[in-house]
């Protein structure tokens, strides 16, 4: 499944990036994918999650050295989930919004909003394209477990500025 592009957008010497997918899940389903470190390594790294204000959000990556770690800043169950993203000291920390809004009883939009970016935006905005694909597999049942291919990140690069 194929997604339609996210939006780069540019304020004050900042990059956002934002994305929307509508998804054919219940909001309950979708907060698991990104909440529950079992559903979290199926699409995106393996995980450990404190979910609380305060709490620690942390994304290994096993196809590449790159560990995120982040800490839980806002949270509304089933509702928002906002962490810092950092993956090191030669990135500057960034932040991500996860927000679920209800479709309906088995449906939802999922908006997802990483803000204060500098350099990092083609290889963000295709990492996150590819990643919510996946996640979409997931949740669809047509993925088991998660793999990754260079290809398609690198296919979505020219679409981000890369």
């Amino acid at each position: 499944m194929a997604f339609p592009l996210g939006q780069v957008l540019q304020r004050d010497g900042h990059y956002t990036l934002r994305f929307e997918r509508q998804l054919e899940h219940p909001v309950s389903r979708v907060w698991d994918a990104l909440t529950q470190p079992a559903y979290l390594a199926k699409w995106i790294a393996e995980a450990r999650v404190d979910l609380q204000p305060g709490g620690e959000f942390i994304l290994d990556y096993t196809h590449s050295p790159k560990v995120m770690r982040g800490t839980i800043t806002r949270l509304k169950e089933y509702a928002l989930l906002e962490y810092t993203w950092d993956e090191g000291p030669d990135q500057e920390a960034s932040l991500v919004c996860w927000e679920l809004l209800p479709q309906g009883p088995n449906a939802c939009l999922l908006v997802l909003t990483h803000s204060r970016l500098t350099r990092q935006v083609p290889g963000l905005g295709a990492g996150w394209h590819t990643h919510i694909d996946l996640m979409a597999e997931v949740l669809d049942g047509s993925r088991l477990d998660f793999s990754w291919n260079d290809e398609w990140w690198k296919s979505k690069l020219p679409d981000y500025g890369g």
